[in-house]
């Protein structure tokens, strides 16, 4: 029997329509899969929204499960563009989730999932920290030399994020992550994605670009900066990706 698969997600109340549309993306085209879906949330939920997540996770077979996140824990980290606060929650999954969770795969809410993600699920994640795909704007030199790191260790983009919390808890990540955030407000304007890159930046995986193809690769002043092989790489990745993200700030 397949194992089952952890889904993290981190929302407020505002953004439960956009998690519900990208759960039920994930449930239609998984349907040979499992799911133990958790939600790192405030005080802003309801049990009515509960209700309705729990109803349709159930109906495919899967959980859904609610844990209440203290909002003070973040209310003082650095905000930013259009991401909101409960994305810092994530950093805190290793302490929250039980411990018998080991890994889990966090997933943004401005996504659909459009293939199968056993293979991402499946990925060995032994001595390393996070796998995810490069960033689709971190051709940008600025990226790197805002978080002070050499290119070759490459910027991932958090929105799906594949965590080894067994890493994650032996190793203190998540208080090293925060210490970073509040020490270095100039240095994670894109938040928690910034302090990953930073302080994980030798204990992190690249995978390919189908397991989150970002939106924002294809407007035409981001598309240009794409050398032949990288342009190449999005197209193949359009014809059959796993997960499309609707990243930056247009989305549908």
């Amino acid at each position: 029997m397949d194992e089952r698969i952890n889904i993290l997600i981190g929302s407020d109340i505002n953004y439960a329509p956009y998690y519900g549309v990208m759960l039920t993306s994930l449930f239609m085209n998984n349907k040979e899969s499992k799911f133990d879906v958790y939600l790192l949330t405030d005080e802003t939920w309801t049990d009515a929204e509960t209700k309705k997540f729990s109803n349709l996770a159930n109906s495919f077979n899967s959980t859904f499960k609610v844990i209440v996140v203290d909002f003070d824990i973040v209310k003082d980290f650095p905000k930013t563009f259009h991401i909101s606060l409960p994305t810092y929650y994530r950093l805190q999954a290793c302490n929250l989730l039980p411990n018998i969770i080991h890994k889990i795969l966090y997933l943004d809410g401005d996504m659909i999932v459009s293939g199968d993600i056993r293979s991402l699920w499946d990925i060995n994640m032994d001595g390393l920290a996070v796998a995810g795909v490069p960033d689709c704007a971190s051709w940008s030199d600025e990226y790197f030399d805002r978080i002070k790191i050499d290119r070759k260790w490459g910027y991932i983009n958090a929105g799906v994020s594949l965590y080894n919390l067994d890493y994650w808890r032996e190793h203190n990540v998540s208080n090293i992550l925060v210490q970073h955030i509040i020490e270095h407000p100039d240095m994670v304007p894109l938040m928690d994605q910034d302090a990953v890159n930073n302080k994980l930046k030798d204990k992190k995986t690249i995978l390919p670009k189908k397991y989150n193809l970002q939106t924002w690769a294809f407007l035409k002043e981001n598309w240009n900066h794409y050398d032949e092989q990288a342009q190449k790489e999005y197209l193949d990745a359009a014809k059959d990706p796993v997960i499309i993200h609707y990243s930056g700030w247009y989305k549908p």
